[in-house]
């Protein structure tokens, strides 16, 4: 690699789920399917040492052993959809390793629900047939209308399907045919996932067997979303992990579809609101905050990196709005925090699912 320089404005990351967290997954050209900003993705090796106080010949100090191989990996894109209502975005697995649960989204249209309290809420669940088909309910409903769920066990509904929906089992008859949606992420409690994640910095004399290789397994990490007004909306991810190689190599021969203006999710035209109220922020941001640490490992599982996985912790999810530009009189948020109310925030960019 002698005389070899790198150019990080050709960066290119691959990553793909571990099975199970913290076992180096094998990567391909197909687990290379986002374009990153190069100006702030990062791969920081932070070694674990320990220090050799043994008395030396002469003044010079003993040197320090590594004896773990943590790293950092900071990554950001734009947040933007695959294109296709089945195709999952190429972000996807990058949500699951920041303790995500990846849902494909249905649709099918249903009647207006009746007994209970006459109404569906998202976060229920349904069942027909007495548990012959289970799933999670997406969309609010106290009428007709498009339904949006989650099948999670029997398939999706179908035509004439009765729902029992929720603890005071109100229900409504599903009609015609399920149809794909989209893809949904919530974040999960148990079952985290993690990982591996390798960078690659092209050289820039085109040496073969010469690019930057860096690769890091059992990555997890937490993530922030940001959405100014009349800009793009971006994501960013900072992962802990273990690094498992530092060498040269080649980059994956891949080469990605061009972002078109159209498949970016924008802060322009959009439906925003906070209780119901629309608002008109200059900037939205959300981050997970989730803590993440690594989980000691010195037997022969953690090897010679010392680490078995990443693994996620307290959580404090934070949303900033800015300004909100709403009179008092019709969001008032001190009183409803006073009163212990919870406050929906609701958010819709771009033309339609995919």
């Amino acid at each position: 690699m002698a005389g070899e320089k790198f150019s990080k404005d050709q960066v290119q990351v691959a990553a793909a789920i571990e099975s199970p967290a913290g076992t180096e997954a094998s990567l391909s050209s197909a687990d290379v399917e986002e374009r990153f900003f190069p100006d702030s993705t990062d791969f920081v090796y932070e070694p674990d040492r320990t220090q050799n106080n043994e008395a030396g010949d002469d003044l010079a100090a003993a040197p320090e052993c590594v004896v773990g191989r943590p790293c950092t990996i900071e990554l950001s894109a734009n947040l933007k959809a695959s294109g296709a209502v089945s195709t999952k975005p190429a972000l996807g697995r990058y949500l699951r390793g920041t303790g995500h649960i990846e849902e494909q989204l249905q649709s099918i249209s249903i009647g207006a629900p009746s007994g209970g309290d006459g109404s569906i809420l998202i976060g229920e669940t349904y069942d027909v047939g007495a548990g012959t088909k289970t799933g999670l309910i997406a969309s609010d409903h106290s009428g007709a209308g498009t339904l949006l769920y989650v099948p999670l066990t029997g398939g999706n509904l179908a035509d004439t399907d009765v729902l029992t929906v929720g603890s005071d089992s109100d229900q409504a008859t599903a009609s015609g045919a399920s149809s794909d949606y989209g893809w949904r992420y919530r974040p999960r409690s148990t079952g985290f996932e993690a990982l591996t994640i390798q960078r690659a910095m092209r050289n820039n004399k085109g040496t073969a067997g010469a690019d930057a290789i860096d690769r890091a397994r059992g990555c997890m990490g937490s993530s922030t979303v940001a959405w100014a007004s009349k800009d793009a909306v971006r994501w960013s991810g900072s992962y802990r992990g273990i690094k498992v190689a530092s060498a040269d190599g080649d980059r994956y021969d891949v080469t990605l579809p061009a972002t078109t203006c159209t498949s970016l999710a924008k802060l322009v035209n959009a439906t925003i609101q906070l209780n119901a109220v629309a608002i008109r922020p200059a900037a939205i941001n959300f981050s997970q905050n989730v803590e993440v640490d690594l989980l000691d490992d010195p037997t022969t599982t953690g090897g010679a990196e010392g680490y078995e996985s990443a693994d996620l912790g307290n959580r404090a999810p934070e949303i900033t709005v800015d300004p909100f530009r709403v009179p008092h009189s019709e969001l008032d948020l001190e009183g409803l925090m006073e009163a212990g109310t919870l406050v929906p925030f609701f958010v819709s960019v771009g033309s339609g699912a995919g």
